[in-house]
């Protein structure tokens, strides 16, 4: 489902309380619970995470111990400051 498909079959109008709400075709949220996978978010990360292993990192394994370096020889800090509260 393509998001200008969504723009254009949607309206917006008030609930019976006087809020605004969306209304959209029956068929076309029927169609959106339909592309939504069923799976739980914690297995769609696994997912996401083996597929980042089946493709590798083209930057060499040099390239990111010298940023590490970089970043522990560069670390960034802020001064304490007064915000004007009554917390510190």
């Amino acid at each position: 489902m393509d998001k200008q498909t969504l723009q254009r079959a949607a309206h917006i109008t008030t609930d019976s309380e006087g809020n605004p709400v969306v209304q959209l075709p029956l068929s076309l949220w029927e169609a959106v619970l339909a592309s939504v996978e069923d799976t739980p978010q914690d297995e769609r990360i696994k997912a996401l995470l083996a597929s980042w292993d089946a493709d590798p990192d083209p930057t060499p394994s040099v390239w990111w111990d010298e940023f590490a370096a970089d970043l522990r020889a560069s670390r960034f800090r802020l001064p304490k400051r007064d915000l004007g509260s009554d917390h510190s």
